[in-house]
Order: structure tokens, then C-alpha cells, then sequence
């Protein structure tokens, strides 16, 4: 059996080792000293610890700032591009407001009231270190890693570059360091855009340039765009028509004896104006019935305006017979000088009234015959007041309503109707605005409709925007079909945009109407040709090309143009109807403006 030490001091073990003379074991002397080690040991940890924390306090303050200082050139780059627009100065004004407007570091309160003072003392702490360089990004400079290049007519981008070297350590200058520098720099610039015009070309596009448009533009501002357009064709002479319309005056027999008199009837439809060089005896009047009336026993002198009465009131004339001197015609008992305004008759009796037999007529579809056929008929010449008068007014909007196409009259793209030359006017302004900042834009041009009915691809996207202008400028309203196939012109535009476009570039349809959409790929129908635009407009979205829609006029579908910017996320604007040209064409100038304004911006570098 071993043997067993009894623990005499409580819950102390035994020990066999022999007292020191201090009363402790070696074992008991080993711990006290390792605990006197472990004290100094942690002493010295917590001495690291604490500088440790220190240090990563420091650098994280400083990735803090180099964070909002990033950020802060970033803002300014962006926003000085975006003003480069209005020049130089202004871009580099933007972009000093905003790096102070953004602080890095401690936040600063930056209000309207103190921003000038602010941006004093930021130039003041900062402005030596400050880079600002404006001009357009060439990524092929510097071996391929780009470059700005300087001194361009139109700039494109903005260089912004800052060091800020006066950044206090919180701890780092117990070690003798005070401060530390943050650098930052960043290139704004417009993202190139792929645009794609839609243009208008149905026949409403010279509506405002028609007598229809007497009632909301009124009677003066209309016959002077007629005349306009009238001295834009070389002020041409057809016959002995003189530019105000004028009713028919048909010269008599010339007279063979002094008993023989010469008479004039002017002819207005359902009265005439006979003029003798003798008293009038008597008048007769044939009715569009048959029915004759006769004017006896006259005490009017050489001149009077007859017209039926009693129950041929209001009667179209066919035929007159004019009694006056010795003059006879033997067609009744006293019936003088006959002039014959029958239908079988009045296109050959017409024509030599105008003096044009053996004019030719100038375009290639139409006669005069047709022409004189529309004068008769009622229609917007008769609601405006010129039924059954002929004259170089009434011919330019006959050209306008009844041929309009190109193939019907060629020279109407030359003239200014409206409301198409404002749009092409606008089309000018709109080239000119893209171009007045170097961003690499690309546009193209597509229209609705062609000779078939659906859209035309007039340009395709293309650097040379001054291409788009000149297309634009030599068409004209109904230069290929005259309803409007909206969806068409949208359906090109789509397919241009997502064949040709460049990776990278922004992509833009500009879609303009003044209508409503009344055609589609089936032909004629509104609910079918309105929905047709819907189903564009979807395709549209799912390809991500935003719409910017522009209605002009009162007649255009504004609630389908909002849907279509609306589903797109783009932009509809309305320009309203019945207002002055001059009015119109302000309106589209800012419009347009606005559009070419809103470049998209990205950050090169």
C-alpha cells in the first residue's frame, strides 16, 4: 500500500519539494514570476493595440476622404460637362461649385447665402492644386490610354483634377506626422447619341399654309404665306390670271356697227354682272332647271347684277342672253347676245376667259380642267368666298390640297408651307444645336410614308448631319402618300437604330406629328393605325430607345403621343394649334433645343 501525505494546509496539495526559506515552494515561485510576466507582456500589447487602433483609425479617415474626394471630382466632372454646352467659363464654374458643394472629410454647411464665400476659400486652400482642362477625349492619345486634346472649337469634355495636402491625422502625429495629401481626378464628357428623326410628311402638313386655316390664323396671315410661296416659284404667269381671285368676265362679240354694242358678263354662279356699251334692254337668264327668267322693260343703265327670283332664287345661272342696242340672237322673241356658262361648256369658256388656251399646265398631274372643275365645286375655295373665281392664290391651294405629292407637283418643297417649313426650319436649328458641342453624335432620318403607304428610310445614322438637313429641306407634305402611317415611321427608325448603332452610344427616336395615325400596313383605318403606334412603341421599350414625341398642332393625338413617351420613358411635348407661324416656330426652336440640349453624360476617366 503506498503511502498518502496528508494536506495539512486546507485544499493545498501536499508537497514533497522542501520549503525555501521563504516559506514557498519552487513550484509556488514559477507562477508568482510567470504572473509578473504575463502584466508586463499585456502592458506592452495594449501599447500596440492602442497603436494599431490608432493607425487604422488614420487610414480609414483617409480612405474616407479619398472616398469623397473621388466622389466629389466625379459630381464636378459631370456637372461641368454638362454646361459645357454654355461655354468654357460656365463648365468650369459648375464644376469649382460642386467640388464645394461636396466636401471631402469633415461635412461643411454649403447654402445659397455662403456658397460665394466658400467657394473663396476653397480656391484659396486649393487653387494651386486645381486642374481644369477643357476639351474633347481622344481615347487613341498617349499610346492608347487617352488624352484631352485642348483648344477645340466645339469642347466635349472636362478634365477635373484636385490635390488636397491639408487633411489632418488624429493620430499619426504622435509619430510626427500632421498631415496627409488625397489626389483625385476624373474626365466628364457627353456620351455619344445615335438619333433617329421621325418626320411628319402626310398632307395635313400644309393645312396651316390653306383657306381652311382662315379661321384660326386668320385671313392676312394666311394669303401672306400664299403669296410668299407664290414669289418662292418665280411669281410664274399662267394666262391672264392675276394672283387675287377674280371672277370670270367673258368679253362679248366686238360689235360690227354703232348700233352693236360691246358687252361683258362677269360670271359668279348664281348671278352675273352685264356691262354694255349701250343701254340694256332686256336680260334673260337660264337656270341649272332649265327654266328661263327674262329681265324686260330695264331702266338701268349700261350696268346691273342679275341674279333669279321668286322661285329661281338661288339658282345656278347656265346661260345669259344680254338685249341691248340692235343686237339679236334669234334664240327667243327678243333675245339678245348670248353667253353660254352650261357645264358642257364652262371648262372651254373658262380657259379662254383666263387666256389659257395654249398654256401648258406646269406640273405633271393635273389640267386645267381639273382645276377650274374644283373652283366650281364646293369645297374650302367656296367656304373661303371664292367660288367660281380663278386666280394664282386659289391655284397654289388647289396645288396644296388636291396635288400635293411630288410626282403631282415637284417645285411645292421649294415654297413655304406650313406646317411643314417650320419643322424643316426646326430640323435646321436642331442639326446646328447637336452640332454646337463635339460629342460624336450620328443622326439619321426616316419619314412617314412612302409611295406604298409605310416608312422611309431617308438617311441612315451617320456623322454628316448636314445630310439630314438637306433630305429634310426638299420634301414636302404628301411628298410620297398622304395619310399617316405613324407606326411606319417608327417601325424604320427602330430597325435603323438597332442595326446600326455604335456599343456605347445613347440612342434617340424623335418622333413628330401633327395628325392622327389613319394608316397601317392593311391600309386605311384609325383604331387600327393608332394601335399599330402602341405596338411600335412597345417594341421600342423592350429595345430601350427612349421616344421623345412631339404633337403639333390642334389636330394632333396628343394622348397617344403622351403614351408613347410615356411607355419609352421619354419626353412629349406639345406645341399647341392655332397660333401665328411665327409663334409655331419658337415653340419647335425650343423644343428641338431642349432635345439636343439633354446629352446624356458618362465619366471616361
Amino acid at each position: 500500500m503506498r503511502n498518502l501525505r496528508i494536506n495539512t494546509h486546507g485544499d493545498r496539495p501536499a508537497s514533497s519539494d522542501p520549503p525555501s526559506r521563504s516559506g514557498l515552494t519552487h513550484k509556488q515561485r514559477s507562477a508568482r514570476d510567470r504572473k509578473g510576466a504575463v502584466i508586463v507582456l499585456a502592458a506592452f500589447m495594449m501599447i500596440a493595440l492602442m497603436a494599431m487602433l490608432a493607425f487604422a483609425i488614420d487610414i480609414g479617415y483617409i480612405l474616407k476622404v479619398d472616398t469623397d474626394l473621388d466622389r466629389a471630382v466625379d459630381a464636378a466632372a459631370l456637372a461641368g460637362a454638362g454646361e459645357l454646352i454654355n461655354g468654357q467659363a460656365a463648365a468650369e464654374e459648375t464644376a469649382v461649385e460642386f467640388l464645394v458643394r461636396n466636401p471631402a472629410g469633415f461635412p461643411v454647411v454649403v447654402d445659397e447665402e455662403n456658397l460665394q464665400a466658400r467657394i473663396s476659400e476653397f480656391m484659396a486652400a486649393y487653387g494651386d492644386e486645381l486642374e481644369l482642362e477643357v476639351g474633347r477625349w481622344n481615347p487613341a492619345l498617349n499610346n492608347g490610354s487617352g488624352g484631352m486634346e485642348l483648344g477645340v472649337q466645339t469642347p466635349s469634355a472636362i478634365r477635373v483634377a484636385v490635390a488636397q495636402n491639408n487633411h489632418p491625422f488624429f493620430f499619426g502625429r504622435l509619430f510626427g506626422k500632421e498631415m496627409f495629401t488625397v489626389y483625385s481626378e476624373a474626365v466628364g464628357s457627353f456620351q455619344p447619341r445615335d438619333i433617329m428623326l421621325v418626320l411628319d410628311l402626310s398632307g395635313s402638313m400644309n393645312d396651316d399654309s390653306e383657306f381652311k386655316a382662315y379661321n384660326t390664323l386668320g385671313k392676312a396671315a394666311v394669303d401672306d404665306n400664299l403669296e410668299q410661296m407664290w414669289e418662292e416659284l418665280g411669281s410664274p404667269v399662267f394666262g391672264n390670271m392675276q394672283f387675287e381671285p377674280e371672277y370670270l368676265r367673258v368679253k362679248g362679240a366686238t360689235p360690227q356697227g354703232g348700233s352693236e354694242p360691246q358687252i361683258y358678263v362677269t360670271y359668279k354662279g348664281e348671278q352675273v354682272f352685264v356691262e354694255s356699251s349701250l343701254d340694256l334692254s332686256n336680260v334673260v337668264l337660264e337656270y341649272s332647271n332649265g327654266a328661263h327668267q327674262k329681265f324686260d322693260s330695264l331702266n338701268v343703265g349700261k350696268t346691273h347684277t342679275f341674279a333669279g327670283t321668286g322661285g329661281n332664287s338661288g339658282r345656278k345661272i347656265h346661260r345669259v342672253w344680254v338685249k341691248s342696242g340692235s343686237n339679236n340672237s334669234g334664240d327667243g322673241p327678243g333675245y339678245g347676245e348670248k353667253f353660254d356658262f352650261h357645264p358642257n361648256v364652262f371648262n372651254s369658256v373658262a380657259r379662254a376667259a383666263l387666256g389659257l388656251n395654249g398654256v401648258p399646265y406646269p406640273y405633271q398631274s393635273g389640267t386645267w380642267n381639273s382645276y377650274i372643275d374644283w373652283i366650281e365645286a364646293a369645297n374650302q375655295n367656296s367656304q373661303a368666298g371664292y367660288r367660281y373665281m380663278f386666280g394664282n392664290k386659289n391655284l397654289m391651294v388647289y396645288w396644296l390640297e388636291q396635288k400635293p405629292a411630288a410626282n403631282q407637283t415637284a417645285d411645292l418643297w421649294k415654297v413655304s408651307a406650313q406646317p411643314i417649313t417650320a419643322v424643316k426650319n426646326a430640323v435646321d436649328l436642331f442639326v446646328d444645336y447637336v452640332q454646337e458641342v463635339d460629342t460624336d453624335d450620328r443622326m439619321g432620318l426616316a419619314v412617314y410614308n412612302s409611295f406604298s403607304g409605310d416608312g422611309t428610310l431617308e438617311a441612315s445614322m451617320s456623322t454628316d448631319m448636314n445630310l439630314v438637313r438637306t433630305i429634310a429641306r426638299q420634301r414636302q407634305a404628301s411628298h410620297y402618300h398622304n395619310y399617316t402611317n405613324i407606326g411606319a415611321g417608327m417601325d424604320v427608325a427602330r430597325k435603323e437604330l438597332q442595326a446600326n448603332h455604335r456599343p456605347g452610344a445613347a440612342r434617340l427616336l424623335v418622333l413628330m406629328t401633327d395628325g392622327n395615325a389613319n394608316w397601317h400596313p392593311g391600309g386605311y383605318s384609325t383604331w387600327q393605325g393608332r394601335q399599330y403606334v402602341l405596338d411600335q412603341a412597345a417594341l421600342c421599350k423592350a429595345a430601350k430607345i427612349p421616344v421623345m414625341t412631339i404633337s403639333l398642332g390642334a389636330g394632333a393625338d396628343t394622348s397617344l403621343m403622351q403614351d408613347v413617351a410615356d411607355l419609352t420613358d421619354g419626353v412629349h411635348f406639345v406645341v399647341p394649334g392655332g397660333q401665328p407661324i411665327a409663334d409655331v416656330q419658337e415653340d419647335l426652336r425650343a423644343v428641338f433645343k431642349k432635345i439636343a440640349d439633354d446629352r446624356p453624360l458618362q465619366i471616361i476617366k
